[in-house]
């Protein structure tokens, strides 16, 4: 195991979603179907590691083949981010898909935003690349000058890989 794989820590793992915590990023990867139940599993994590940590960052990662949220689910995630706005220090979300299942599926998360209208800086992004960049730049800027985006990375390749093995 690689230095950097050693400080990923696991929190959750099931076909349906993980989620992971490493240089004050909560990462969460929504495989298939987003449960409410699940929402408010990442809320609680949330708001105990920002405490920890004094603020993190979110990055949500939707694999391609996620269905959108249900309604409630999607009232749970605006939730989530309106109450944890001032511990959040930046949040991302990544749909890498194309087409119009991938504009459905941004269209949904911008609502969310809207909906929640979080004050921490929130963004839809194509691609993890995007996404881990920006957010480097705003967790360097809140005093993480030596934030790893390939950590970040290795940490989704990771959390797609628990799920690929727990889901056969």
């Amino acid at each position: 195991m690689s230095p950097a794989a050693a400080e990923v820590r696991i929190l959750h793992s099931e076909p349906s979603h993980a989620i992971a915590f490493l240089e004050r990023t909560l990462v969460v990867l929504w495989q298939t179907e987003t449960r409410k139940q699940a929402v408010l599993e990442l809320a609680s994590l949330l708001a105990g590691l920002a405490e920890e940590s004094r603020g993190l960052a979110l990055m949500q990662v939707i694999g391609d083949h996620a269905t959108p949220p249900d309604a409630d689910t999607r009232a749970a995630l605006a939730k989530m981010l309106k109450a944890n706005e001032t511990r959040i220090v930046a949040s991302a979300v990544v749909f890498e898909g194309s087409g119009f299942r991938a504009s459905v599926i941004r269209s949904v998360v911008v609502g969310i935003a809207m909906l929640s209208r979080p004050k921490c800086p929130h963004t839809v992004f194509a691609s993890t690349a995007e996404g881990t960049e920006w957010l480097s730049g705003h967790m360097k800027s809140s005093g993480s000058p030596r934030y790893a985006l390939d950590r970040v990375r290795l940490a989704i390749d990771d959390l797609r890989q628990r799920t690929r093995l727990v889901s056969t």
